[in-house]
């Protein structure tokens, strides 16, 4: 009967022990508990452009539990923090960059331009981290249109008999990043900033433009008829 009895113990510890080992490979022993608070932001904005690009993204949290030295804010487009990117540091409670800096960091992060989608933020120092805020925010583009034709110094010619020809076609490099974007082509002399509307286009990247209508525009801009003139 003591055999009996001893047997069926090993058995229960056994058992508790291989059950124990199953559950503690459930947990995710790679991300640690956050040990420091870092305080909830906004961006004032939900939607960026690059007219933001100057405005302030200020962080604080309390590092008052922390062994201090020099923190380092980063960026994720996951909770876990799989992929992340150093937005900056501090050696300070107190972080402070630019709306163009954060939109270049969750770029680099993986966050789409033109759509919604949420950022994770946290601090870290060390081996301690803080705990992550997230935000849902929509980034705007870092690369700007590029105009591929008219050519840079290419000489356009007018035909007053044919208004309704076209004149040119302008080019220029896709912005859309597989979106809806409406383009606006504005012309201005060279060196004002007295732009007039030539056209429009929603996910075109050229726009032909007639004789009729560039000259209407260029006139409008302030450029003299007759006169050749750089715009």
């Amino acid at each position: 009967m003591k055999n009996i009895f001893k047997y069926l113990l090993v058995a229960l510890v056994s058992a508790f022990v291989f059950t124990a080992c199953d559950r503690s490979a459930d947990r995710d022993w790679t991300t640690p508990e956050p040990s420091f608070t870092l305080y909830d932001t906004t961006l004032g904005a939900a939607v960026l452009y690059p007219t933001m690009e100057n405005n302030p993204f200020v962080l604080r949290w309390d590092n008052s539990k922390t062994t201090g030295g020099t923190y380092s804010v980063v960026i994720s487009n996951t909770e876990d923090f799989a992929t992340k990117v150093e937005l900056g540091t501090s050696t300070s409670n107190t972080f402070t960059t630019t709306i163009g800096e954060l939109n270049t960091a969750m770029l680099q992060a993986g966050l789409s331009p033109y759509s919604s989608q949420n950022a994770y933020i946290r601090v870290e120092t060390g081996a301690e981290v803080s705990n992550a805020i997230s935000f849902m925010v929509t980034p705007y583009p870092s690369e700007k249109p590029v105009i591929k034709n008219p050519t840079a110094g290419q000489l356009v010619t007018l035909n007053a008999e044919a208004p309704l020809a076209t004149a040119t076609t302008i080019l220029w490099s896709d912005y859309s990043y597989g979106v809806a974007v409406e383009y606006k082509v504005e012309l201005a002399a060279a060196g004002s900033s007295n732009f007039q509307l030539l056209g429009t286009t929603t996910d075109e990247t050229q726009l032909a433009v007639t004789n009729y209508t560039l000259n209407d525009i260029a006139i409008k801009a302030g450029l003299p008829v007759n006169v050749a003139s750089s715009v």
